[in-house]
């Protein structure tokens, strides 16, 4: 049996290969992404020759996009992460690293650039990583941020299981908006 959703879902969660986005959370390169947070720029495929191969982002970090992310707040997000596999299981994201980074222009490129198949950003500015934060889903899947400042967020988190012997791993994006003092509800899913 499918959970219920906990409340709206932000969005569509899409799939890049389990390599490159775990090397991303690795990294914390970590973004979503919806429609209504607008498009994703466009973004050349990683050569296939090159599978180390270093995107160069061209979006400059503006640090005003980043402040308002960097200080508390009263608001929240709780949620589950979960997956529903082809035979009707759900496997949760129990014990993953859930991450919440701010969304803007300068996300929304590093999200292209790993979408794209890229496992690093060759000039990440340092100043990025003090505006992403990470929690560990429980066994249920269910995760909380608390202490946040009002704004567009994006999450990321991985589902980890087993199937014909192997170990598979899938990982999933979601964008919410909280208002100030307010509770964000979000469900991050998907079928394969």
């Amino acid at each position: 049996m499918t959970p219920a959703p906990i409340a709206r879902r932000a969005g569509p969660a899409e799939r890049v290969s389990a390599t490159v986005r775990w090397a991303l959370i690795a990294a914390g390169l970590t973004l979503g992404a919806c429609a209504y947070f607008g498009p994703l720029p466009d973004v050349p495929p990683r050569p296939a020759n090159q599978p180390d191969a270093e995107y160069v982002i061209g979006t400059p970090f503006v640090e005003a996009d980043f402040a308002p992310y960097g200080t508390g707040g009263s608001a929240s997000i709780a949620g589950r992460a979960y997956m529903v596999r082809g035979d009707g299981q759900v496997v949760s994201a129990a014990g993953q690293p859930v991450v919440l980074v701010p969304w803007n222009d300068y996300t929304r490129e590093i999200r292209a650039a790993a979408e794209a198949g890229y496992q690093s950003i060759a000039n990440r500015d340092p100043r990025y990583g003090r505006y992403r934060r990470t929690t560990t889903a429980d066994g249920d899947g269910r995760f909380t941020f608390s202490g946040l400042p009002a704004g567009d967020w994006s999450l990321m988190t991985s589902v980890i299981w087993e199937e014909a012997g192997r170990q598979q791993r899938d990982f999933m994006y979601e964008n919410v908006t909280v208002g100030t003092g307010g509770r964000a509800d979000v469900v991050i899913s998907r079928g394969l």
